[in-house]
């Protein structure tokens, strides 16, 4: 799939991303799917965020995050979240 930021996405190219969570095989770059949840927003507005089509793509950044299948307890993450220091630094390391 195309992640260039430049170019939207195409119709079939977003079909794709939104159906992936049904692959056999699960997808390793997010790049593809934030784009096209980011597009989703943009073009139908922040409440797209609650479409079945958006819960789809971000489904799959989910699925990437934490782990196929995870259970997560958004309270516990936020928490999580919420104890590290206030400057992330920027890193390429994985956690």
């Amino acid at each position: 799939m195309d992640t260039s930021q430049d170019k939207p996405l195409d119709n079939a190219m977003e079909q794709q991303a939104v159906e992936a969570f049904r692959s056999e095989c699960f997808p390793c770059n997010p790049r593809p799917f934030a784009k096209v949840l980011g597009e989703i927003v943009a073009r139908e507005g922040t409440d797209a965020i609650k479409s079945d089509r958006a819960k789809a793509v971000l489904f799959i950044l989910m699925a990437q995050a934490y782990g196929q299948l995870a259970v997560i307890d958004m309270h516990d993450e936020w928490c999580r979240l919420e104890r590290l220091p206030k400057e992330m630094p920027i890193t390429k390391e994985v956690v």
